[in-house]
């Protein structure tokens, strides 16, 4: 783990780079089903919606931004109260040096404070690193979405992973 990175609450100075690197992946077509391309007013209006029990994390490394985690209601529906998303996004030069891990660890905390008890992560099927990353945290497959999602007028599948975090 990188001990020269910071995990923190989104600040509004944060905005503009947390957008450019989920563009990266809107724009890869490979980790997000999202197809507009974001800017600083739209994760302002992300964060501005977010409920008490929502957050958005920020790895930082001398002050820039280098990879961010969100955590979400799972529904708006008060029977799924007790369940969140959680979602990572990394700049591609940062990937397998332990910080997706530092701020999942993070995100999980904060599902334990705000009383969540499962975690969801969706999933491109054919991304076997995000996959085999999420379940070395112990979430388990639950199943799969076949042709959920079109990207460049082709039908992709999505896995839907569970972890369950006050057992």
């Amino acid at each position: 783990m990188n001990n020269k990175v910071k995990i923190d609450l989104v600040k509004s100075g944060d905005f503009l780079e947390i957008a450019e690197i989920y563009n990266h992946y809107i724009q890869a077509g490979n980790a997000t089903m999202d197809r507009s391309l974001k800017n600083r007013e739209s994760i302002a209006k992300w964060v501005q919606d977010f409920s008490q029990r929502e957050c958005l994390l920020v790895a930082t490394e001398q002050e820039e931004v280098v990879g961010w985690g969100i955590l979400k209601k799972y529904s708006d529906r008060e029977g799924y109260r007790h369940a969140a998303e959680v979602s990572i996004y990394l700049k591609p030069k940062q990937t397998r040096k332990g910080l997706g891990s530092q701020i999942h660890e993070n995100l999980i905390e904060k599902a334990r404070l705000f009383d969540y008890y499962h975690l969801t992560a969706k999933i491109f099927a054919d991304n076997q690193r995000s996959i085999q990353f999420f379940k070395s945290f112990g979430y388990r497959k639950v199943g799969i979405q076949h042709k959920i999602g079109m990207i460049d007028n082709q039908f992709l599948d999505m896995i839907i992973l569970e972890k369950l975090i006050k057992e």
